[in-house]
């Protein structure tokens, strides 16, 4: 197992990749590593996808890695993941809000309880009650593919993207490498992920 490369580094399993860089580059060492060693992945077909970096949404999301194959019509999306992590998106998006941020022509009632938020023991409860330490599945997507010569510079591709979202776990590592082997295969990938991962 790649996990075991990495349990004697400071931090491991970097669960608070949202607030360290440190700990969001550990991250990002570890999945890159275990989909080098998986089934079917050819470093020279991916390349990362073209986008404005921004490393803050990054670590917010645990967005670690970003590639696309053109030739092959398939991109993806690696994401860390935590409980921590997932509790800190909770508190951040559902907590309380600066009234400034809050449009006042909403209904007075309705514009208080978005500023309140929800209380942070509720927040905690429920987020600790749905959290799934691996999510993935395959969808349907476009991306911009440069082509050299083209009048308009490149065209949109129709690709599958594959989202793997992942707690570094000994429990997850195997299910997040069977996602990867499975969206790897030749040809359409939905179908096959979708199914193992419903």
């Amino acid at each position: 197992m790649i996990i075991h490369r990495f349990r004697d580094v400071p931090d491991f399993p970097f669960a608070r990749y949202y607030e360290d860089p440190a700990q969001f580059i550990q991250a990002q060492r570890y999945w890159l590593a275990l989909l080098r060693e998986t089934e079917g992945f050819d470093e020279a077909l991916w390349h990362p996808t073209p986008r404005t970096e921004n490393l803050a949404d990054d670590m917010y999301l645990g967005k670690v890695l970003d590639l696309v194959a053109p030739p092959i019509t398939k991109a993806m999306s690696i994401q860390t993941f935590s409980l921590e992590g997932d509790i800190n998106m909770a508190l951040h998006e559902n907590g309380p809000m600066d009234p400034v941020d809050v449009p006042r022509s909403l209904d007075p009632v309705q514009r208080a309880a978005i500023i309140a938020g929800t209380p942070e023991d509720k927040l905690y409860r429920d987020t600790i009650a749905h959290h799934a330490p691996l999510m993935a599945w395959v969808e349907k997507t476009t991306i911009w593919h440069a082509e050299a010569g083209h009048a308009a510079g490149g065209a949109e591709v129709a690709v599958e993207r594959l989202i793997l979202t992942s707690t570094i776990s000994e429990v997850c590592e195997p299910l997040a490498r069977q996602a990867l082997a499975l969206f790897l295969q030749d040809g359409p990938a939905a179908e096959r992920v979708n199914a193992a991962f419903p």
